[in-house]
């Protein structure tokens, strides 16, 4: 399709631009009104300028097919609920109220833990020499239709992610990036959901010659995932993308028991994706939206997030853990702040007790010859405490 840049637009919005050359619409590809073609005459795949879409239809007989990969399409329906609407893009048109677009469906192996089943297209490399500047996204109507549905999502705090791998066949290297096409986790921000056509950058994928498209959702059945799994692109390698504003909900503050897990968010939308994510776990550093940490004690995190744009947000989340309570090795120690007793559980004698201040000074020790009892500790005063138990190896720090 074409595009009309508009300088005020764009500069109110924020806009990536390049040459409008070479960018795959879709448009050259022939179609009867709200029609699609979906690989029915087992050709195997479509070809749009410099990429070739890969698809596999089987024909069951009787009325019956099922197919997986990209098709494209021209239809606009925005509204009806069902499976057989699986053609319409949630915007109702392609990017930018043009006719064409590619719509793509990830099948899942349920030999192998419902994994996606990635869905294929390969650059011609004599025709389109240049690195790909970026490209539309947006969900297909069956999809966003169905995260509305008794507010599924919503209720379910859930999410829907689309991943890109760029291969190199040459060099036989590869690089994936993540991209969210819906986020209900927000607890004060509207939940993110591209309804509307989006751009995301493509600059990262080099001078890749294959790209696969992977869908994941944490909305997940017994028979897989229950989220249909499509998404429609447009304008391949186009010429400017606007970004919304960028937001971020980062919380900031856990409180846990000792022995507990907990996960920790960096939700981000806006700007234009993909987004970095980078945390600092006790001096290693994962590039994930999420992570899991389990500490003993109280602990201090960081996340960093980027964009493809230059926003950034630099956060840092603490911990709190309740050293009150944990359990190791089928080992229950909890202080009683109420009665100022520190009570001892175990499957094993105890054994002798030693409680230190925090300069390492021995402040009161006890020998328990039972696998249960308390130590009345009113008489210590309001601070940080090690509870050491050599029997049951245990070394806990305590706070009264």
């Amino acid at each position: 399709m074409k595009r009309i840049f508009n300088f005020f637009a764009a500069f109110a919005f924020g806009v990536l631009s390049i040459s409008a050359q070479n960018v795959i619409e879709f448009e050259e590809l022939s179609l009867e009104p709200n029609s699609h073609w979906n690989g029915s005459d087992m050709s195997g795949s479509f070809t749009s300028k410099w990429m070739k879409f890969y698809n596999e239809f089987t024909d069951w007989g009787g009325g019956m097919y099922s197919w997986n990969g990209f098709a494209y399409t021209n239809e606009t329906d925005t509204e009806t609920f069902s499976y057989l609407n699986e053609y319409s893009s949630a915007n109702g048109s392609g990017n930018n109220n043009s006719a064409n677009y590619a719509v793509a469906y990830v099948m899942s192996d349920w030999m192998n833990n419902y994994e996606p089943i990635p869905v294929s297209a390969k650059i011609d490399r004599s025709q389109m020499a240049e690195t790909i500047f970026g490209m539309y996204i947006s969900l297909n109507t069956y999809s966003s239709l169905y995260m509305d549905a008794d507010n599924i999502y919503q209720t379910g705090k859930h999410w829907y992610k689309m991943m890109i791998t760029a291969y190199n066949t040459t060099t036989n290297s590869e690089i994936s990036r993540e991209f969210i096409l819906a986020d209900y986790r927000f607890e004060n921000i509207e939940p993110l959901k591209l309804n509307d056509w989006t751009f995301i950058d493509m600059q990262w994928t080099g001078d890749a010659d294959s790209l696969t498209f992977s869908v994941y959702t944490s909305d997940f059945g017994d028979w897989g995932p229950n989220t249909p799994s499509y998404f429609c692109l447009d304008d391949i390698n186009g010429g400017s993308g606007t970004s919304i504003p960028f937001e971020e909900e980062i919380q900031q503050s856990y409180d846990i028991t000792a022995g507990e897990s907990v996960e920790l968010k960096a939700l981000v939308k806006g700007g234009v994706q993909p987004y970095n994510f980078e945390w600092n776990i006790e001096g290693n550093t994962l590039n994930t939206q999420t992570v899991s940490v389990a500490p003993l004690e109280t602990t201090y995190y960081y996340v960093t997030v980027n964009d493809a744009i230059g926003n950034q947000v630099i956060k840092t989340v603490v911990v709190n853990v309740n050293p009150t309570s944990i359990i190791q090795n089928k080992i229950f120690v909890h202080l009683n702040i109420e009665n100022d007793n520190l009570i001892i559980s175990s499957e094993k004698n105890i054994g002798l007790v030693k409680i230190y201040d925090i300069t390492g000074k021995l402040i009161l020790e006890n020998i328990i010859e039972n696998t249960n009892s308390s130590i009345n500790i009113s008489k210590l005063s309001g601070g940080v405490y090690i509870v050491s138990i050599p029997n049951l190896n245990i070394t806990q720090k305590i706070f009264k």
